[in-house]
């Protein structure tokens, strides 16, 4: 069976990442990182294993400060970079009993540090995992190029299930990190599409390059095998134009 979203009658869906129109010193970008990505030597060969295919959404914040002006750290200055990613991986037959896990991590760029990855992990109930992300977090903010100040309330709320696949999520200074395997450790994963979704946040208090590269790494490692596949993606993001003078 494939990870799927709960009903509609149990599942809590809450996205208010975005601040009411007018908002300063705020930017948004939706991407796809990863479009139809088979991991392997070739699609059509016998390492053939996984296909992937996840967007990221890019909400970037400038809060605390007015990031216009050169005291921007010493008065509380934070500028901070939500992605939700959201995506899915199609196991092949040929993959199926085969896997030893799935790594993927996001990786910041300099000056950027990782403050929070959700989830860590989830419930387990016969064969199937529920997994909860619940971020919330008032970000002071402003309006009219930082002359008038306002609290905004950042909130993100989702519920999904996966079969037979343990997650866990974490992270350190410079990265988030989820990792995927079979539970119980010899299960027979059959062929399907499980779901993907994770917020990640990272915070710099630097103004630094207007364009921050965040790196996506997969990595794969097939049952009794040494040999990890591994996919990079630069994700560039214009988080800094905001700050220009860009309203969201």
């Amino acid at each position: 069976m494939s990870a799927e979203h709960l009903e509609p009658d149990s599942r809590v869906y809450v996205n208010t990442l975005r601040p009411p129109v007018g908002t300063s010193f705020f930017a948004f970008k939706d991407t796809q990182v990863f479009r139809n990505v088979y991991l392997g030597n070739s699609r059509f060969s016998a390492d053939f294993v996984l296909r992937v295919n996840i967007s990221v959404q890019a909400y970037s914040y400038a809060s605390g400060a007015n990031p216009n002006e050169e005291d921007f750290a010493a008065k509380g200055g934070v500028i901070h970079v939500i992605l939700v990613l959201d995506g899915d991986m199609e196991v092949t037959s040929g993959f199926a009993v085969r896997w030893d896990f799935i790594d993927l991590e996001i990786a910041a760029p300099d000056g950027f540090r990782a403050s929070l990855h959700q989830p860590a992990t989830g419930r387990l109930e016969g064969d199937k995992w529920t997994y909860d992300i619940n971020y919330e977090e008032v970000l002071p903010m402003f309006k009219n190029m930082g002359q008038e100040a306002f609290d905004f309330r950042a909130k993100f709320q989702d519920t999904y299930q996966r079969t037979k696949i343990e997650e866990k999520g974490s992270w350190d200074t410079k990265s988030c990190k989820i990792h995927l395997e079979p539970h119980p450790r010899d299960a027979n994963i059959e062929e399907s599409t499980h779901k993907l979704r994770t917020l990640s946040v990272f915070q710099t208090s630097e103004l630094l390059d207007p364009i921050a590269h965040f790196n996506f790494k997969f990595h794969v490692r097939p049952t009794g095998d040494s040999r990890r596949i591994i996919t990079n993606f630069d994700l560039l993001l214009g988080i800094f134009a905001s700050l220009l003078g860009y309203t969201g």
